[in-house]
């Protein structure tokens, strides 16, 4: 039962992170990179928020956020919304940009741990155990951060 239920979560799961739509958002705009490539992880979604106002009071702040796919709207999110927009709505803090990275689906655990793991209980049959942080943290500083940066 419990490989049930954990199989009905990874294939919910992948059709969530995979999802074309662009999220719902209280203000700003959305832009999407789909398949955005690097030499280091293999491709993903990057959704890029801008403020409503952008880019009238540039420079912009960058805010880099992980599990992309859950942070503007419970439909495209997979264990629920984390409500960035809506907190960039109301704060009085400076405004930014927010760039949102899709998660790797089944190399997530690989993409944000450093260090090899063991896993036991119900995820004890995960694909590998291979830490693969520093690919990923390559990735953000050597291939998304500098494509930000020149863009926006």
């Amino acid at each position: 039962m419990r490989i049930y239920v954990f199989a009905l979560i990874v294939v919910f799961f992948q059709t969530v992170a995979f999802s074309q739509e662009l999220p719902q958002i209280s203000s700003g705009s959305i832009e999407r990179m789909v398949a955005f490539k690097s030499s280091f992880i293999g491709e993903r979604t990057v959704d890029i928020w801008l403020p409503a106002n952008y880019p009238a009071q540039a420079p912009y702040a960058v805010l880099y956020m992980h599990d992309g796919q859950n942070l503007f709207d419970d439909a495209t999110s997979y264990a629920g919304e984390w409500g960035v927009d809506e907190f960039m709505d109301s704060t009085t803090l400076q405004k930014c940009i927010v760039v949102g990275i899709d998660n790797g689906t089944d190399k997530r655990l690989n993409e944000y741990s450093p260090y090899n793991f063991n896993l036991t209980g119900i995820a004890a049959g995960y694909k590998t155990n291979k830490g693969e942080g520093g690919l990923y943290a390559d990735f953000l500083v050597k291939t998304l951060k500098p494509w930000i940066d020149k863009k926006y």
